[in-house]
């Protein structure tokens, strides 16, 4: 007898828990959207992914995904001064460019109608605001002396997020300036 009510309390245990997980199963929310899960990219998390998912089920491999990243700005070759003459008296000074995230500064260089004991000072500077962005001061990153015509390519990390160029001559010297440069990550 006490085996019969043993069967009978467990199948009835058996049927409440069976309805009580269908019914959290058939009452459950979706949650959140996460765009790795949705596997053709349709917007939704549906059967096909999960249909995608157990063709793949037990497969091994590289784990690393290809991710496309479309919002990273991209850089292009910003020409600052072509065949600019230089000579002395007031600094050559360019605009001030902003790096925006990249990690290094591509500058190419080429000075011409310069010899003997003419020189041309050239500068990258960048440009340090004060907290509340009202005072901002120049500090210097890169400094050489040309004093030979010719062609000079500069990389450096990126000396602060605004930076320019500054060109002055030595007295009696003259000679033209060609500067371009651009910025990649690393």
């Amino acid at each position: 007898m006490k085996k019969r009510y043993i069967l009978v309390a467990v199948g009835v245990a058996s049927i409440v828990l069976g309805s009580l997980s269908i019914n959290s199963v058939i009452l459950a929310q979706p949650g959140e959207y996460d765009p790795w899960l949705d596997d053709d990219e349709d917007g939704t998390v549906d059967v096909n992914d999960l249909s995608a998912m157990g063709q793949a089920y037990g497969a091994s491999g590289d784990p690393t995904k290809n991710v496309n990243v479309m919002n990273w700005p991209t850089s292009s070759a910003v020409t600052v001064w072509w065949s600019e003459p230089v000579s002395s008296g007031p600094n050559l000074v360019s605009d001030v460019y902003t790096a925006g995230g990249f990690g290094q500064l591509h500058t190419l260089v080429q000075v011409t109608g310069i010899a003997g004991q003419e020189r041309l000072r050239f500068n990258i500077d960048g440009r340090i605001w004060n907290l509340d962005y009202t005072t901002a001061r120049g500090i210097v990153a890169y400094d050489q002396y040309f004093n030979t015509s010719g062609y000079w390519a500069i990389h450096i990390p990126v000396p602060t997020e605004e930076f320019y160029y500054s060109v002055n001559a030595d007295p009696e010297t003259t000679g033209t300036i060609t500067l371009s440069f651009y910025l990649t990550w690393s």
